[in-house]
């Protein structure tokens, strides 16, 4: 490989480059070889599928080659382009990169690629900092993803994984757009979570440059521990964690080499956590809850006997002593004697009643029109008077229920529906109200309408922490 980039990826303007040769390490040898192209090009995909075949467009030409003993011969490099036969970018990936001399000689290399990805132009990243109160410990860095716009944006596009550097350390992220194929209205994500010192410099990007982000510090360089740490998280029985569940985590320290260390401990507070919402908001902070006391401690870990700090167990409530709402939180451990710091986020879904959640602070508003004699459009806006993120609690977005005469249910159902539970949207405020994607109720389904013919109040609520509903009367049919 010549001229290898020092991200562990290749990209358009860092291509892989593959200078080839020759070397006879026997006696003389005669060869017949194609002079038109010496060398090709074959790809393959991660399933072993050839995407690339290099001698698809090499013409048929055959000539003799000797080779005396312990010559060498060197070839003008190969540049791979990353494109498939119809110049079209291959897809971010890993992929099997063959080089093939026409003699039948080969060699494959291993290479990690990142393509241009053109993103929806609506969507917004913004790149958010966070730390510790009072602390000058690591910083959290949470990228996150917004669709600003009053329609929903489909998120299935090429794969696109962030690339992200800390100081002199490369390293491809998340998923450019986080784990969802739509984004609701004035939606937002957490799409990535990382921390870092704050004199290191640190810079995230998307390949194709929708995102594009570089901290004003500089190259820190801090001498390496000789320890890393992972963080075990467990105490849920879904992927999301639930009421009445409890966070458990430890913290595991190992050599970084295969040799076994001596680590030292000069405080009782060994391991310590701290938790942050995907608003950036802390909501615990395990120093807060004890006093640490000078000791002398050493203790030897091998990576075969990891040493295990033990964390405090969290049940979900902040510092206030309220059940946190639904959404995703990033979970920080340290172990500020040795500068170690490692973070993952949990979900966390409920949709009980919280009594430290406004339940009105948002106002939902609603129409309903005819779009045919047996389609009910509605057209729904939700605002607040001041900026507010309205936090989804269902996996739905809305629920309808048609009442009768006597307010009687006599039909419900929910909409608009794609695990959006601990999802949030942003309402700027007053002057801008948010409004989804319009509603369309069949009203006859399988050749049966759902209702018999009358007067009815249909009522909707929109499904989220602060709970908002409007009714609207109407008949059906529509000339009753």
């Amino acid at each position: 490989v010549q001229d290898a980039p020092e991200e562990p990826w290749y990209e358009p303007g860092q291509p892989l480059i593959l200078a080839p040769s020759l070397v006879n390490n026997g006696p003389e040898i005669s060869l017949t070889v194609n002079p038109a192209c010496p060398f090709v090009l074959n790809v393959y995909n991660t399933s072993n599928v050839m995407v690339v075949n290099g001698s698809s467009s090499c013409p048929a030409r055959e000539q003799g080659l000797d080779l005396f003993a312990g010559e060498r011969l060197d070839f003008s490099p190969m540049e791979w382009s990353m494109k498939d036969a119809d110049g079209t970018w291959l897809e971010s990936g890993t992929y099997q990169v063959e080089l093939v001399h026409s003699a039948g000689f080969s060699h494959t290399t291993l290479a990690t690629i990142q393509t241009p990805v053109q993103l929806p132009s609506t969507l917004v990243y913004d790149v958010q900092t966070t730390q510790r109160t009072d602390s000058s410990g690591p910083l959290l860095y949470m990228v996150n993803l917004h669709n600003p716009t009053e329609q929903s944006v489909d998120l299935t596009s090429d794969a696109c994984q962030l690339e992200i550097s800390v100081d002199r350390v490369h390293r491809l992220g998340s998923s450019c757009t986080g784990s969802v194929n739509t984004l609701m209205p004035g939606e937002i994500i957490l799409v990535e979570q990382f921390t870092a010192n704050p004199t290191s410099f640190v810079s995230i990007a998307t390949p194709g440059a929708d995102l594009a982000f570089a901290s004003p510090g500089e190259d820190s360089l801090a001498v390496p521990s000789g320890l890393s740490m992972e963080l075990g998280l467990s105490g849920n029985e879904l992927p999301a964690y639930g009421p009445g569940e409890i966070l458990v985590s430890e913290v595991l320290l190992s050599p970084s080499q295969d040799e076994s260390a001596l680590v030292e401990f000069t405080s009782s507070c060994k391991a310590e956590m701290w938790i942050v919402d995907d608003l950036g908001q802390l909501v615990y902070d395990s120093r807060l809850e004890k006093n640490c006391q000078d000791i002398d401690l050493e203790l030897t870990v091998s990576s075969d006997d990891p040493e295990r700090l033990t964390l405090p167990q969290w049940n979900f409530f902040d510092m206030n002593g309220c059940l946190v709402g639904p959404g995703v939180y990033t979970v920080v451990a340290e172990v500020p004697e040795h500068g170690l710091t490692t973070s993952q986020h949990v979900r966390f879904h409920s949709s009980e009643a919280n009594p430290c959640v406004d339940a009105d602070i948002a106002t939902l508003d609603a129409s309903l029109a005819w779009e045919d004699e047996q389609t009910l459009r509605i057209e729904a806006v939700v605002h607040n008077d001041e900026p507010y993120h309205l936090r989804m609690a269902q996996p739905c977005t809305f629920e309808i229920a048609f009442l009768d005469q006597q307010e009687e249910t006599v039909h419900a159902y929910q909409t608009l529906c794609d695990a959006y539970d601990g999802r949030k949207i942003l309402l700027p405020d007053a002057s801008e109200p948010l409004q989804f994607d319009a509603l369309d109720v069949r009203m006859v389904q399988d050749g049966t309408p759902i209702l018999p013919d009358g007067f009815y109040t249909l009522k909707i609520t929109v499904l989220s922490t602060s709970t908002s509903s409007v009714s609207l009367p109407f008949a059906w049919p529509a000339d009753f």
